[in-house]
C-alpha cells in the first residue's frame, strides 16, 4: 500500500462528498422546475450519470478481455447499491417509498435481473442476449417518458417552489456534480484496484468486491446525501436506477463488443442474491417506508456476503 494510493482514495472520498451534494441540488431544483417526482430524476438523470464508473470499468475491462471483471462489476454493484448503500441511507434516516416504486421500478428490475439468470444458463451471454437487453432498454425506455409526460401534464405548473434556479444552473451544476463523483470514483477504483493486487487477490473476487464498492461510492454518496436531506425518493431512485441501467445499458453494451463468459458462481450465487435483495426491497417496503431495521437487514446482509466472497476466493 503506497502514500500516492492512500491520497488517492482521499481525495476520491471528498471528491465523492463535494459531487454528491451539488448532483443532489440540481436534481431536486430540476425536478421542481419540470413538475416532476425527485424519484423520477433519480431513476434517470442523476442514476445513469453515477453508472458512469461501471460503464468506464466495464469497457476498459471489454478490452482486455476479461469477462470477471464486468460481470463482477455489474452484480457486485447491484449487490451492494441495495444491501450498502440503501442499508446506510434507511440506518441514517427512515425512507418513504412511493407507491409507484412498489408497483412500476421495482418490479422491472426483478423481471430484468431473472431475465439475466435466465439468459446465461448456458454460461454465456452473448451478442443475442446483448440485443435482446438492449431491446428492453429501448421499450422500456419509451414506456417510462409516456409515464414522465403524464406525470408533468398531471402535476402543477408552480415552478419555483423556494428554489429558484435557472435551466442554465441545473444543468452546469448536474453536469459538474456528476463528473465530479465519475472523477471521484475512478480515483478510488485505481487506487483500490492497486490495493488488492498488492495482496495477490483474484480477478473475481477484486471485481465482485473492490471494483463493485468503488465504482457504487458514487451511489453511495448520492444517496446518502440525499437521505440526509431529506429527499428519500431520489436516494431510492438513484438505487434502483443504477441497478436497471447497470444491467440493460453496461451488459448490453459489452456484450455487443464482446460474448461474455459467465462463471457458474455468478449463477449459483451471486446473480440470484442480486435477484433476493430486489424481491426483499419489495417485501421491507410494502407499508410504504424503508426503516432503520430495514437497513441493518440490507447491510447484515452485505457484509455476510462480503466475507464469504473474499474467504472464497
Amino acid at each position: 500500500m503506497t502514500p500516492s494510493s492512500i491520497l488517492f482514495l482521499l481525495v476520491g472520498f471528498v471528491a465523492l462528498i463535494l459531487g454528491a451534494d451539488l448532483a443532489v441540488r440540481a436534481a431536486v431544483a430540476a425536478a421542481r422546475r419540470l413538475g416532476v417526482s425527485t424519484l423520477v430524476i433519480g431513476l434517470t438523470l442523476v442514476a445513469l450519470g453515477t453508472s458512469a464508473p461501471e460503464f468506464v470499468v466495464a469497457l476498459i475491462a471489454v478490452m482486455h478481455g476479461s469477462s470477471d471483471i464486468v460481470m463482477g462489476n455489474v452484480i457486485g454493484s447491484n449487490i451492494a447499491n441495495i444491501g450498502l448503500i440503501l442499508g446506510v441511507a434507511a440506518l441514517l434516516a427512515p425512507l418513504v417509498v412511493v407507491p409507484s416504486l412498489l408497483r412500476r421500478e421495482g418490479p422491472f428490475l426483478i423481471v430484468i435481473t431473472g431475465l439475466w439468470f435466465l439468459l446465461t444458463l448456458d454460461l454465456v451471454f452473448g451478442r443475442e442476449d446483448a440485443l435482446i437487453y438492449l431491446g428492453v432498454l429501448v421499450v422500456g425506455g419509451v414506456l417510462y417518458v409516456r409515464a414522465a409526460r403524464a406525470e408533468i401534464e398531471a402535476s402543477s405548473s408552480t415552478e419555483d417552489e423556494g428554489d429558484p434556479w435557472s435551466t442554465l444552473k441545473i444543468g452546469v451544476v448536474l453536469v459538474l456534480g456528476i463528473a465530479i463523483l465519475v472523477g471521484g470514483g475512478e480515483l478510488l477504483v485505481g487506487a483500490a484496484i492497486d490495493i488488492a493486487r498488492d495482496l495477490g487477490v483474484s480477478e473475481r473476487v477484486i471485481g465482485l468486491t473492490i471494483v463493485a464498492l468503488g465504482t457504487s461510492l458514487p451511489e453511495l454518496a448520492t444517496s446518502v446525501m440525499a437521505a440526509i436531506r431529506g429527499h428519500a425518493d431520489l436516494s431510492i431512485g438513484n438505487v434502483i436506477g443504477s441497478n436497471i441501467m447497470n444491467l440493460l445499458i453496461i451488459l448490453g453494451v459489452s456484450g455487443m463488443l464482446l460474448p461474455l463468459d459467465v462463471a457458474e458462481r455468478f449463477q449459483s450465487v451471486d446473480v440470484p442474491l442480486s435477484l433476493f435483495l430486489a424481491v426483499l426491497v419489495l417485501i421491507l417496503a410494502r407499508r410504504g417506508r424503508l426503516g432503520r431495521l430495514s437497513g441493518a437487514i440490507f447491510l447484515s446482509i452485505y457484509l455476510g456476503y462480503m466475507v464469504l466472497t473474499a474467504l472464497g476466493g
